[in-house]
């Protein structure tokens, strides 16, 4: 068992080695590249929704904090208010009904943002990693193909 733990060690450091050096040439110049344009495009437009999404998800995610603090800050005001107004004046038991239907409203609007928004933009946002991991995936393995290219090429040459 610690024999083939060590052969699958050995292997995968030959792999990376392997990969290592055929993206050194290739940056190097010394051996040409597999080029895919139209994957290549894919990319940029995976790359720019990405970078898109992240962006918005957190513009998002400071919208929502800013609601909480407005919600914070309104319900302190209404308590202010409320503290203030005399209970022999009129309309005393609106001020705290009003104070009441605005907590309710900022509530319901801060609930509604983070179930019909930022629910689905997080869903969408954890597509992401995984994706590029397959992006990665197919990289390494476009970069060992172009090492088996070469070096049937120089067994050929």
């Amino acid at each position: 068992m610690a024999e083939s733990k060590g052969s699958l060690i050995a292997k995968s450091v030959s792999k990376h080695a392997g990969r290592a050096k055929e993206k050194i040439l290739q940056n190097l110049g010394k051996v040409d590249r597999t080029a895919d344009d139209i994957f290549d495009e894919h990319l940029q437009n995976f790359t720019r929704q990405h970078s898109a999404a992240t962006r918005l998800q957190k513009e998002f995610n400071n919208y929502i904090r800013c609601i909480r603090a407005v919600q914070a800050a309104s319900k302190s005001l209404m308590d202010s208010l409320n503290e203030i107004y005399e209970s022999q004046w009129t309309g005393h038991d609106l001020v705290y009904v009003q104070a009441q239907n605005a907590e309710m409203l900022w509530q319901d609007f801060s609930h509604k943002l983070a179930d019909q928004v930022l629910i689905p933009l997080n869903t969408y946002q954890a597509q992401f990693p995984e994706m590029r991991k397959k992006i990665e995936k197919r990289n390494r393995k476009l970069v060992d193909f172009d090492s088996q290219r070469h070096n049937m090429q120089s067994l050929e040459g």
